[in-house]
């Protein structure tokens, strides 16, 4: 098994973060599983290991962080999203689990419990990951064009939980891609941004992902999988990316929004930069030409 399978625990989790609530669990592994994927490259029995973790790791509310907290919008959108991607959820309508995070607005928030006060507030990077969990579980058209007017509502796109914007704007170009189409005007304010490098491999990632939902003109592209390209390291992997947020409105202690947390082994990093360049190769006209020069990914 690679670097990322290879970190996988006996019981099918991903652990990566370390906070205050702990390790996380539930919600990293279902993000990598998911990542994981959509390269194609998963091994049968890390899906099935992970996918067994995840449906015992479920609460009647949906997944959490980790086994000690409580059920959140973001975590359970992930969950979702992956299992569909294995092949199924195993029960009817489970878009309904995500139902009690959503506001009369259409956008979605991360916690319900007023005590974790703004973290319980609707967030952009939560509300576009499941929006794209609803449309990959088939949920009602009339549900998805809520949430859809409320991804646009929120447009310039702001990210809570991470240090860089860019995780909360892939992810609603791609909702918007799968839901009628990006707006001109929001796509050509989009490509009229500077790229000015990223900060980090996962936000590297993450503007690649945007930029192929945006069909950002080939050049540019190209620019931002060889600057990905060239963070990879000898075996595969990317190095780990201080770019988790844990802010401290929500009444927690330890909480910063000036400091980002790392996942401290590169999964993440390296699951979310699998996924980009395998739908950049998939999707890119320049990938042709550029593809046997793309080391594969240790997975």
């Amino acid at each position: 098994m690679g670097y990322v399978t290879g970190r996988q625990r006996r019981d099918g989790a991903w652990p990566e973060y370390m906070l205050p609530a702990g390790e996380s669990e539930g919600w990293t592994t279902a993000l990598i599983g998911y990542c994981l994927a959509q390269t194609g490259r998963l091994p049968p029995d890390a899906r099935r290991r992970s996918a067994r973790f995840l449906l015992a790791s479920r609460t009647p509310d949906g997944w959490a962080y980790n086994r000690s907290k409580g059920a959140d919008a973001d975590s359970t959108a992930w969950a979702l999203r992956c299992l569909a991607s294995y092949g199924g959820v195993g029960e009817p309508e489970p878009w309904q689990l995500l139902l009690p995070f959503m506001d009369p607005t259409g956008a979605f928030h991360t916690f319900r419990e007023p005590q974790f006060r703004a973290w319980s507030s609707a967030h952009a990077d939560v509300t576009a990951v499941v929006g794209l969990a609803l449309v990959e579980l088939g949920a009602p058209p009339g549900l998805i064009a809520r949430v859809r007017a409320a991804v646009l509502r929120q447009y310039p796109w702001k990210s809570y939980w991470w240090m860089t914007d860019a995780y909360a704007a892939a992810f609603a170009c791609r909702f918007l891609v799968h839901t009628g189409g990006i707006p001109d005007d929001v796509r050509n304010a989009l490509l009229a941004q500077p790229y000015r490098g990223a900060a980090t491999a996962l936000e590297n990632a993450l503007l690649l992902m945007a930029a192929n939902a945006i069909e950002m003109p080939e050049a540019r592209s190209v620019a931002l999988v060889e600057d990905l390209l060239q963070r990879q390291l000898p075996h595969g992997a990317w190095l780990p990316s201080p770019a988790l947020l844990l802010p401290p409105d929500g009444g927690i202690a330890g909480g910063d929004r000036s400091e980002g947390h790392a996942d401290l082994a590169g999964l993440v990093s390296s699951a979310m930069a699998a996924a980009a360049l395998a739908r950049w190769v998939t999707h890119s006209r320049a990938a042709s030409a550029f593809t046997p020069a793309i080391p594969q990914p240790a997975l």
